[in-house]
């Protein structure tokens, strides 16, 4: 078992006792021909944390239109993708890299598409919003998981899923990330 595979079950059975509602709606996973296969629409081959995700689950069962809906987050604000619009969210995203790099080139900034969104990620997270959670599919000085917010460079969140997944879950158990009354997963707010 990869760690990855050994966070995100660890993760799971921690959302199922804290009771949040995404782990009822937790897809199916694929298996690893099937992710490789998907995958090379994107010219993308997949790092270990990718294949370790999508093998756990498929995203939500949720459809597009509720994807992003309070029963969907897999922590306060992230929503987790299918692999199939995991990539529709990759080609959007690097053509929108390529208009941010456009328009800030125009306004003087040396901005490439690359230095918004590397060819080698898959945005895989999504939050309410513009913001992308990437993994990268390569193990190098570019891997790692990166949000993307547009008006920044990105930033790396983490080394690796398994570094992202247990920071979820010592979060869930401090108290700090914790389901509502009403079933929405929230984050206490810090002073």
């Amino acid at each position: 078992m990869g760690k990855a595979e050994a966070a995100l079950r660890a993760f799971e059975a921690k959302l199922r006792s804290a009771g949040a509602p995404v782990a009822d709606h937790l897809a199916e996973g694929l298996s690893e021909p099937t992710i490789r296969q998907e995958l090379t629409r994107l010219a993308i081959a997949p790092s270990r944390d990718l294949i370790e995700l999508y093998q756990w689950h498929d995203g939500t069962t949720h459809t597009a239109e509720d994807a992003l809906g309070p029963d969907a987050a897999l922590a306060p604000g992230v929503y987790f993708l299918s692999l199939d619009m995991a990539i529709a969210m990759t080609e959007m995203a690097r053509d929108t890299a390529t208009q941010v790099a456009e328009t800030a080139r125009d306004n003087g900034l040396a901005w490439s598409a690359a230095d918004l969104w590397k060819p080698t990620w898959l945005g895989v997270f999504r939050e309410v919003g513009s913001e992308v959670w990437a993994i990268a599919s390569e193990e190098r000085e570019t891997s790692g998981v990166w949000v993307v917010r547009w008006q920044s460079a990105p930033e790396r969140v983490a080394a690796g899923l398994d570094e992202l997944v247990g920071e979820w879950v010592a979060r869930i158990d401090s108290g700090e990330y914790f389901i509502t009354g009403d079933g929405v997963f929230a984050e206490r707010a810090t002073t």
